[in-house]
Parts: structure tokens; C-alpha cells; sequence
């Protein structure tokens, strides 16, 4: 997720870097809250339900497995990609400490806080 050019001063040289680590080698490209894999398309219905791409198991939006879906909920079914970004936990981006930060996908980084939402974009 690009961070806001008056906020880049705010960001380590290294941020780069450090945000790659925090989502691939940490989090195993896959969102530490849900477990929705980064970069695929994903079958999701209202509520936040989701469909594992590879094992074709559903989850609930907390990342805990459910049983499928009946077939007129299926019908409401939408395609998204996950993008995992880098979040900080307190919404200090100066603030670079690794248990302050999370690989999370994009949608959670909108939840964390609508105070603190724009530290995140």
C-alpha cells in the first residue's frame, strides 16, 4: 500500500525492506488476522466468509473454518484479490519495532481505526 507523501519523512530509509520481511518471512504471505493468501482471488460472500483458493475449504472472516455455504448464498458471492500490506499495531509509523507491526491485508488496515486510518494508506 503506497505510503502519503507528507507522511514519508515518518518512514525508516529501510521501510521497504522492513515491510517484506514483516508480511513474506513472518506472516508467510498470508494475513496474520484471517489467513487470506496474498496476491490471489478469492471467492467471498457478505459477512467476510471466504473460500481457500487451494484446499477449497471456507473460512469465517476471523480465519476460522466453516462449512460451506448453501447454494443461494453462493449466488451472492463476489471475486477479490488479497494485497497484504505492512500495518502498524499502535498507528505510530514511526514506530518500527517488529512486534509493532503486521503483514494484514488491505481491508483490515481500514478497521484498525477510522482515527487513525490515514497513517495506514
Amino acid at each position: 500500500m503506497p505510503i502519503r507523501p507528507e507522511l514519508k519523512p515518518l518512514y525508516p530509509s529501510n521501510w521497504p525492506e522492513l515491510s517484506r520481511q514483516v508480511r513474506f518471512e513472518r506472516a508467510g504471505g498470508v494475513c496474520q488476522r484471517c489467513g487470506r493468501p496474498h496476491g490471489h482471488y478469492l471467492q467471498v460472500l457478505p459477512g467476510g466468509r471466504w473460500k481457500h483458493p487451494h484446499t477449497g475449504h471456507w473460512f469465517n472472516g476471523r480465519g476460522r473454518r466453516i462449512s460451506p455455504p448453501d447454494l443461494l448464498e453462493l449466488l451472492q458471492a463476489r471475486q477479490t484479490k488479497v494485497s497484504l500490506a505492512a500495518a502498524h499495531l499502535n498507528h505510530d509509523p514511526t514506530s518500527n519495532r517488529l512486534r509493532n507491526l503486521e503483514g494484514s491485508k488491505n481491508r483490515w488496515l481500514m478497521c484498525l481505526g477510522s482515527d487513525f486510518r490515514l497513517l495506514a494508506i
